[in-house]
């Protein structure tokens, strides 16, 4: 489940390094880092990537992790497979991060639980662990800047 940063500046300077340096995937590289430490530091401080505070778990949900004897304390690190899902890629042209599970989009973008799941017909907020803030995009400006500067010296 990828998450597309959509900022113009951004684009902006990635067709201009595009057209100075040819390959970008050095500086995806480092983009792709960026993007996979806001989303790890997202599960540590248990906050979206713009800093809001992640709902608190329901009463149901405490329950539940009590009663099967997996109440960490964490909101989304009940055996920390999320977290240690989330991957990062990158190349000529494009850098994401998203993890392969199934669940991560109920828990990026909220929704109702199925019939049929541990907790059945329930509500779950949001609570987003991909994405970037302004701090990350402003880095990842500096970024591709660097590598403008670099392409152009090499020229």
């Amino acid at each position: 489940m990828p998450l597309i940063i959509n900022d113009d500046n951004l684009k902006n300077g990635l067709m201009a390094l595009q057209f100075a340096a040819g390959n970008t995937a050095p500086a995806m590289r480092e983009i792709a880092a960026i993007m996979a430490d806001r989303a790890e530091e997202s599960f540590d401080m248990e906050q979206s990537p713009e800093g809001v505070p992640w709902a608190e778990l329901s009463e149901v949900t405490m329950k539940f992790r009590r009663a099967i004897g997996r109440d960490t304390g964490k909101k989304l690190k009940v055996t920390g497979q999320l977290a240690a899902s989330i991957s990062s890629q990158y190349g000529d042209g494009f850098a994401k991060v998203g993890t392969n599970k199934v669940y991560a989009a109920m828990q990026q973008f909220g929704g109702t639980t199925s019939p049929r799941s541990m907790i059945p017909d329930k509500d779950i907020p949001a609570r987003p662990f991909l994405g970037s803030n302004q701090n990350d995009r402003n880095e990842m400006a500096d970024v591709i800047n660097k590598f403008i500067v670099k392409a152009f010296r090499e020229q």
